[in-house]
């Protein structure tokens, strides 16, 4: 099986089994399509993402789990019901929208909807948390015929020492026993550590292995992900490059998903991470190495920037959270030429030696 990066998926019609099966092979939803990636470009650097899921069957609450669900039961009134939208949700989105990370949607609506004016194929309800008559907290989710797939959560920042983001989590896995479903599908983690890691703290988990199959979470660190081969590949090539003396600029490129959908308008980069070669990036057309792991090949391109489309279907907002912008390119690139394939850094080196004299 060839190592996927990015896949997309507009469904027109989704039953409960139909959801399930994609819960099942990695996929999660983003607005009104479905997704799967196998990397991501977040948190100043591009990682690895690891699906993660709780198999409700063998389910029990730690004792801090319990604790904190006693102590804010006693304090907030929950309620369940058809996913909503209103001007109290909206605030709690735009109050939250700072910790997001990557490409972020302007509302609510948007996040849940995009341009479907409230018509979705999923069967999306919410969790609603209120301290007297204000609400302090919601979560949305979807349900399938034996899953559940947690969306988002959103909470006061005023009420956040009570770890309403937990809390709502609890409530869902809460909804998913009542419900008699299986699997509680949460989303996903980096490797190693990052600010997605509060999700472990619910139980143990599973993760998906990229190749069809769910495996313990103690398992993960004998896993080899795809951005550490990567940057292993790439890093063996810039040395090569440094001994010939060969300017080399890596970067970090978080549109590269914008390849891996079927456009006839253009061949889009795919690459989220590669080296620039000889001068900085400047805009005009340049010669760039990135490494594919399905060919196990380094491929020497030229490219060039695609402003129009751009400015027609690209123009997202992206969640920088201080991170160094010289690290970062956002123009829209696009394949000029190929202009070299192999799978030895030494003789990619020396092939770009070449080009350099020229």
């Amino acid at each position: 099986m060839s190592t996927m990066m990015v896949q997309m998926v507009y469904p027109q019609n989704l039953t409960p089994l139909g959801l399930d099966q994609y819960l099942a092979g990695g996929w999660f939803r983003s607005s009104s399509l479905l997704f799967r990636t196998s990397l991501i470009c977040i948190e100043q650097d591009v990682h690895s993402v690891v699906n993660i899921r709780l198999d409700l069957s063998q389910y029990s609450l730690k004792k801090r789990l319990r604790k904190l669900l006693s102590k804010n039961d006693k304090m907030f009134k929950v309620e369940y019901g058809f996913a909503k939208i209103d001007e109290k949700r909206e605030f709690l989105y735009r109050q939250n929208k700072g910790r997001f990370k990557g490409f972020v949607f302007d509302s609510l609506e948007m996040f849940l909807y995009a341009d479907n004016y409230n018509r979705t194929i999923f069967d999306t309800r919410e969790v609603s948390v209120y301290h007297g008559d204000k609400l302090v907290a919601v979560s949305y989710f979807d349900i399938g015929e034996d899953s559940m797939a947690s969306i988002i959560g959103l909470h006061d920042e005023s009420y956040s020492k009570f770890s309403l983001g937990i809390y709502t989590m609890l409530k869902e896995i809460q909804f998913s026993i009542d419900a008699d479903l299986r699997y509680f599908y949460p989303g996903y983690v980096l490797e190693g550590e990052s600010s997605f890691d509060y999700k472990l703290k619910l139980g143990n988990y599973e993760y998906y292995n990229w190749k069809g199959s769910w495996k313990s979470f103690s398992e993960i660190d004998s896993e080899v992900l795809i951005v550490e081969k990567i940057k292993q590949k790439l890093s063996d090539l810039r040395e090569k490059m440094d001994e010939l003396g060969i300017p080399n600029y890596q970067y970090i490129y978080p549109l590269f998903s914008s390849g891996h959908i079927e456009f006839h308008w253009g061949d889009l980069f795919k690459s989220p991470i590669f080296v620039v070669c000889f001068e900085p990036y400047s805009g005009k057309n340049f010669i760039v190495v990135e490494y594919n792991v399905n060919t196990n090949q380094y491929q020497v391109s030229e490219l060039s920037r695609n402003q129009r489309l751009k400015k027609m279907f690209f123009d997202i907002s992206y969640q920088r959270n201080n991170i160094e912008d010289e690290k970062y390119i956002d123009d829209l690139l696009e394949y000029e030429e190929v202009l070299f394939n192999q799978t030895d850094a030494s003789k990619v080196s020396d092939f770009l030696s070449e080009l350099f004299k020229k």
